[in-house]
């Protein structure tokens, strides 16, 4: 595997801003276009694969959807990857980081990875996103820099 982005959604792939509706009593958030335009140029400057380390993973891991299913939903909102995984689930390990650091191992050899988050991952290359604004073109220059070396 050459290389990978570790991928959380809120924060990264949006703002944190609810869906306004009435039906979203749960307050989710949906993906912002802007955010999508910007990783779809880190993914073709890179063509790196995707892993989802987001709380979104919980999808898949409830069986509420598939790994080609959620795939899909990445695609009916503008984002065109190569999702090939999910970490594990905070049960089984509750730091991200430690999700991250398990599913490299069950996974190598990668050649490069970072992660992209709104919240601070230690002991692996990340590119930290600030929340309220989600990924930004530097943000995007950031991590294929890491990614292409």
């Amino acid at each position: 595997m050459n290389k990978v982005i570790f991928l959380d959604i809120d924060g990264v792939l949006n703002n944190h801003t609810k869906i306004d509706h009435e039906l979203n009593t749960q307050g989710y958030c949906s993906i912002d276009p802007r955010c999508a335009l910007t990783f779809n140029y880190l993914l073709k400057k890179t063509k790196a694969n995707v892993v989802l380390s987001s709380a979104w993973r919980y999808m898949i891991l409830k069986e509420e959807m598939t790994l080609k299913g959620f795939n899909y939903l990445l695609i009916t909102h503008g984002i065109f990857c190569n999702l090939i995984g999910h970490t594990c689930s905070d049960e089984l390990l509750p730091e991200r980081s430690d999700q991250i650091q398990s599913w490299v191992h069950k996974n190598l050899p990668i050649h490069r990875y970072v992660v992209l988050d709104d919240l601070t991952i230690s002991n692996h290359p990340q590119v930290f996103v600030d929340g309220n604004r989600g990924l930004t073109p530097t943000n995007a220059l950031q991590a294929i820099k890491i990614l292409n070396g």
